[in-house]
């Protein structure tokens, strides 16, 4: 790291403005993430291109960019083993300040949590299937349905599903009642008690090994437990967590390094190379575990369980460097050109061509959506599937009442839970493992949005459609999804998540190219403004060239500003606070700018 003198009247006007422009973006972007009344086309979205997830690819393809001009720089003036050096200690550095910048956010109560059993523990045992204690609730809120004394819309209940759902939901909280003498809702109590049988015969052949997993915990002592916990929590943050933008650039600047002085067809094989490894890789295991997947071997491995990652996590760079290896290719591109107007065709005609096959590789994402039909049934499972996880979160939130009961009062023999008809458990012991079974079956629910084939397309979805239906939604257009006033929790999608969309969770080929794509069209717009009219902004230029200091210190002021403003404040607002935030961030790095002080790695 250096702090460098006064800019060089050699530097490119055009490349610090788009650098600038991308960290003004990342400012605009991160600081309104948390707002709930800021517009979806600012924030990242999992499966379509919004503005917001053009920011981060377009800063990789500058990265790229900037790569190529300085190794050849320093390789006119130093051995190519000292220059490989140089950037293996720059990526060294960027993984140093992306954990300062995790430090700085992550919550590290977690991990000093050595009472609670965490769910990874014990990882590889035997999971339990689906419950089936719901269906004795579902059959009484359906008599309830169908009887003529029942309330005023019971025949409108009778055809919704969703109605149903919820008032099974609802019989299921009988559970913490006392046995009721009113004809109608003692049918609703003894239901509720029959879920509770169906659900103790479930946990039958899970029971034991619950429990020697219980003892196990017990017996690993406070310090133990810590260190159970910290590999957990490590495991986690090395997953997802640590990947913040400066440690994934420091990662794919590392995979393109041995090739960044090669000729550009070299590296163009090395793009493609780059992301069929990564493709080859989400179909073994990055997939689901970059989704928490429960039953993904790496997840049961790592010891992760269903934390999610964002921007391909751990295993993320080799698509992260198709942005850098494009950004190297831009500047060859624009070298040979002898006026801007040249440079900027070229990079029109490779951005276009970039965006051309990003796209055409996301279109095979319309062979996951879903029909009428298909979207009804789809609408139904996911309220089933709502109201069976809230079931068994109340029979969670019961025994663990009961449990800390126990533990309040003293030993009371072997029969001491006769009276209570609802429990199955007669030591705090055996309470808390069937609550760890429930959990194992509250956590073992799929994720409806994911595509049961999210590599292999079902072609017979191709029959009997135009061409029109096959052509996916451009950037800047969600996907088509419901109003949100027919769903429970998110919005339904009417196209099932699979590794064609465009997505920036998973950065899939389709979305890397089409971003890159952008970026180099975008930079050539760029290059007419600032290299051929002399156009450019100050805060571009300020932000451009000291980037490093822009990112490090934005998250900062960030946390400060967002002390003052809920999430729920209206667009206005959040937009008068983003304002404050980016001025003092802008003041921060323009002062260190008057004094010439510009740090580099």
């Amino acid at each position: 790291m250096s702090t460098a003198a006064p800019q060089s009247p050699s530097r490119i006007a055009s490349i610090d403005q788009f650098r600038g422009y991308t960290v003004a973006g990342m400012c605009l972007v991160n600081f309104l993430a948390p707002f709930l009344s800021a517009p979806a086309e600012l924030k990242h979205n999992e499966s379509w291109f919004s503005y917001a997830d053009s920011i981060m690819p377009s800063f990789f393809f500058v990265v790229g960019y900037s790569f190529r001009l300085t190794y050849l720089r320093r390789r006119a003036t130093s051995t190519s083993r000292a220059t490989a050096r140089t950037y293996l200690r720059r990526s060294l550095v960027l993984f140093g300040l992306s954990f300062a910048i995790y430090a700085l956010t992550i919550d590290w109560s977690r991990w000093a949590d050595s009472s609670t059993m965490p769910s990874e523990f014990q990882a590889d045992r035997r999971m339990p299937p689906a419950t089936k204690s719901f269906e004795p609730l579902l059959a009484r809120a359906r008599e309830v349905a169908t009887l003529p004394s029942s309330l005023a819309d019971s025949r409108s209940s009778q055809n919704n599903p969703r109605a149903i759902f919820d008032a099974a939901e609802r019989i299921g909280e009988r559970i913490d009642s006392p046995e009721p003498r009113d004809t109608a809702r003692r049918a609703d109590y003894v239901a509720a008690q029959n879920a509770v049988r169906v659900a103790q015969a479930e946990a039958q052949d899970y029971l034991r090994p619950a429990i020697d997993r219980v003892r196990d915990w017990q017996a690993l002592g406070r310090t133990g437990r810590l260190l159970v916990r910290w590999r957990i929590e490590s495991a986690r943050m090395l997953k997802a967590e640590f990947w913040e933008t400066l440690a994934m650039i420091g990662a794919a600047q590392l995979l393109v390094l041995p090739w960044i002085g090669f000729r550009p067809l070299v590296r163009i094989a090395v793009l493609v190379a780059y992301g069929a490894i990564h493709f080859g890789l989400c179909a073994w295991f990055n997939w689901d575990f970059v989704y928490g997947v429960n039953d993904n071997w790496m997840s049961r491995l790592w010891m992760t369980g269903d934390c999610r990652s964002w921007d391909g996590g751990v295993f993320g760079p080799p698509c992260w460097a198709v942005a850098i290896l494009a950004g190297t290719l831009a500047y060859d591109l624009v070298q040979g050109a002898t006026s801007p107007g040249r440079r900027a065709g070229r990079l029109f005609l490779f951005g276009f061509a970039f965006i051309a096959f990003g796209y055409s590789l996301s279109c095979l994402g319309r062979l996951s959506d879903v029909n009428d039909q298909e979207l009804e049934a789809l609408r139904e499972r996911r309220w089933r599937q709502t109201a069976q996880q809230s079931w068994l979160d109340t029979l969670i939130e019961h025994n663990q009442r009961r449990l800390d009961n126990r533990g309040k009062q003293a030993p009371q023999g072997k029969n001491a839970d006769a009276s209570n008809k609802s429990s199955p458990a007669r030591d705090p012991l055996e309470l808390a493992a069937w609550i760890a079974v429930l959990q194992d079956q509250r956590d073992a629910y799929p994720d409806l949005d994911l595509s049961p084939s999210p590599f292999v397309p079902d072609w017979s979805r191709a029959r009997n459609r135009a061409l029109s239906d096959f052509l996916a939604s451009p950037p800047f257009a969600a996907t088509p999804r419901d109003d949100g006033q027919t769903t429970v929790g998110p919005l339904l999608e009417h196209r099932l998540w699979n590794y064609w969309m465009l997505g920036k969770r998973m950065p899939t080929l389709s979305f890397m190219t089409l971003a890159s794509g952008l970026a180099c069209v975008l930079y050539g717009l760029f290059v007419i403004g600032c290299d051929r009219f002399g156009l450019g902004l100050g805060v571009f230029r300020t932000f451009g060239t000291n980037a490093l200091v822009a990112y490090f210190t934005h998250g900062m002021f960030a946390l400060a500003v967002w002390a003052f403003i809920p999430s729920t404040s209206a667009l206005p607002i959040a937009l008068g606070a983003f304002c404050v935030f980016f001025t003092l961030t802008w003041l921060l790095v323009w002062q260190l700018e008057k004094r010439s002080i510009y740090i580099k790695l």
